[in-house]
């Protein structure tokens, strides 16, 4: 398995039901025999920000085997981000009304220590 983390945007008004989410999303992968979410929280875009501020991303830490077409099953909205690691190498994608984009580079994606 490999380990991922989803960067889901954050909207002052417009904020989905994300605990609906991690349960629809870890039915998902049940079903798929494919992972397990780890862990969720806020990612922010500075120190200082407050949730909810622009840039603001509410990020689940996941552990799969399979997730894009999960997540775009779930209706993961355009903006949400993909980061993962492969061979050692940092990722990134992020979905659009067209789909996923191509992966680029990422900015050093960690899988967390085992607890």
């Amino acid at each position: 398995m490999h380990f991922v983390y989803v960067k889901v945007p954050q909207r002052r008004h417009a904020t989905p039901d994300l605990e609906d989410l991690h349960n629809a999303l870890q039915l998902a992968l049940d079903q798929a025999q494919a992972g397990g979410i780890l862990g969720w929280g806020t990612s922010l875009p500075a120190a200082e920000a407050a949730a909810g501020a622009p840039g603001s991303f509410h990020r689940i830490d996941i552990e799969l085997q399979v997730l894009r077409e999960a997540l775009s099953r779930l209706g993961a909205p355009a903006g949400t981000e993909l980061h993962y690691t492969q061979d050692g190498t940092a990722w990134q994608q992020s979905l659009s009304v067209q789909g996923w984009s191509a992966p680029m580079p990422g900015s050093g994606t960690h899988r967390p220590p085992d607890r």
